[in-house]
């Protein structure tokens, strides 16, 4: 919900006031008509809000250049692209824990979304199997597909990164592109990496893998992702995070 809050304060994500609780929406809405709120939450998140901004446009600057007709939001948790993007033409899988995914929807509402169709796909990764739930959802795998896999990685051990780059690699056709973000091993001291690690466990999301790019390309690499280009944050504790954007090989 502070991803979503950020990117509401940023600009970004006009939709993110709808799918924050209260009091989170009532702030956010007050927030728009004041002059400065997105400095003063800058500020306050320690370059949160800013960092938000620089890494969801850089996805949705990627989107709007890539040619494909599935888009698949894996950990989708409260993203809300499916309904501020333009996408004639494309079907969008939304994956997620089953209790974010009512969170999303009844946040949602009857909120139109703009691509051709939204499905929702509920895993408990710890229990249900990627490939088997996607292709129960009508998953097509002859299709260019677009993975966004926005601020998820870094949650999770490096086993279940290469499960799931395995499972992606069975599931999207040759010239499908994906979207990573990741927590790399540049970190701008060892006190602001400390700092940042209590600060994540005690939101009860602790970090749990960095990779420097070598590493992370060679991940990509094992499951027929070539790299393209990378790119990476700027700004204090989020100075360490990057984003990859990967393209399925034959």
């Amino acid at each position: 919900m502070a991803v979503s809050a950020a990117r509401g304060l940023s600009g970004v994500d006009p939709l993110a006031v709808r799918v924050l609780p209260f009091p989170m929406s009532v702030v956010l809405r007050a927030a728009e008509h004041l002059p400065g709120a997105s400095t003063l939450g800058d500020v306050s998140s320690l370059g949160l809000v800013s960092h938000l901004k620089w890494r969801t446009r850089a996805i949705d600057d990627d989107l709007a250049t890539s040619e494909f007709t599935q888009l698949l939001l894996l950990g989708a948790g409260l993203c809300t692209r499916a309904h501020r993007l333009s996408l004639p033409g494309v079907t969008v899988f939304e994956v997620d824990h089953p209790a974010t995914q009512r969170r999303k929807r009844s946040a949602m509402g009857a909120a139109r979304h703009r691509a051709r169709e939204v499905r929702y796909v509920d895993v408990d990764f710890d229990r249900q199997d990627l490939v088997e739930a996607l292709d129960g959802a009508g998953f097509d795998r002859a299709a260019k597909t677009y993975v966004v896999w926005e601020g998820v990685v870094m949650y999770l051990p490096t086993s279940a990164t290469q499960a799931s780059l395995h499972a992606l690699r069975e599931l999207c056709a040759p010239g499908s592109r994906l979207a990573v973000s990741y927590m790399s091993d540049r970190v701008p001291s060892a006190v602001v990496s400390r700092i940042a690690n209590v600060a994540f466990a005690s939101i009860g999301e602790p970090l749990r893998a960095s990779y420097s790019v070598e590493e992370m390309n060679t991940l990509l690499a094992a499951s027929s992702f070539e790299t393209r280009r990378g790119d990476s944050g700027r700004l204090g504790f989020f100075a360490s995070e990057r984003l990859a954007f990967a393209e399925r090989r034959p």
